[in-house]
């Protein structure tokens, strides 16, 4: 599974939620099953086809679990970068209609660049930031507005998924986070920190 395939808000929360369930399941065959993780950089400069066919893209391979935790953490990263990003908007209207939201950014920002934990108020902030953004994207289908699903506040459900994940078997994830990249890391740090 690609997640750059995923779009729109209600296949984002579906995929998110299955990930998170698969990965509570704690299966023994799950920590055999191995998947594509990040690309080996092999090469400088411009790839051209031959050199794509002599020389094939390789990947690093993670146990799914690994997996599953990265794209997880990617979501997560996702979410408070939109954060961050909202406060380089130019529209007067959008900061005038905003303006409350603006001084949560704010609180958001420099909490999380002063002490590097999270709060209550911060993940609000970041809860109440993603949601708008949800507001403004399309309407996925007649069918999944009457899904639950599509109830779910996904920085609250990550949140709670990766707290109770953490409580319930902090060794394992502590033994995944090893191979996660230091943005992945930082953002499931963030919210353990709360």
């Amino acid at each position: 599974m690609i997640v750059g395939q995923i779009m729109g808000a209600y296949q984002i929360k579906v995929t998110t939620s299955a990930l998170a369930l698969l990965l509570t399941s704690r299966h023994n065959e799950l920590a055999k099953i191995y998947v594509q993780g990040h690309l080996i950089k092999s090469h400088e400069g411009i790839t051209t086809r031959s050199k794509a066919k002599s020389a094939p893209d390789q990947w690093v391979m993670l146990p799914l679990p690994t997996k599953i935790v990265a794209l997880l953490a990617d979501a997560l990263t996702e979410i408070q970068e939109q954060v961050l990003a909202a406060d380089d908007e130019d529209s007067d209207w959008e900061e005038v209609q905003a303006d409350g939201i603006e001084n949560d950014k704010e609180f958001l920002y420099s909490v999380s660049t002063s002490s590097g934990k999270a709060t209550d108020e911060q993940l609000e902030a970041m809860v109440k930031v993603f949601n708008e953004d949800q507001d403004d994207q399309y309407v996925d289908g007649l069918l999944s507005v009457a899904d639950p699903l599509n109830q779910i506040n996904l920085a609250n459900y990550l949140v709670d998924f990766f707290v109770s994940f953490s409580q319930s078997d902090r060794q394992f994830l502590d033994h995944i986070c090893k191979s996660l990249s230091q943005s992945q890391r930082s953002a499931i740090q963030l919210v353990l920190k709360r």
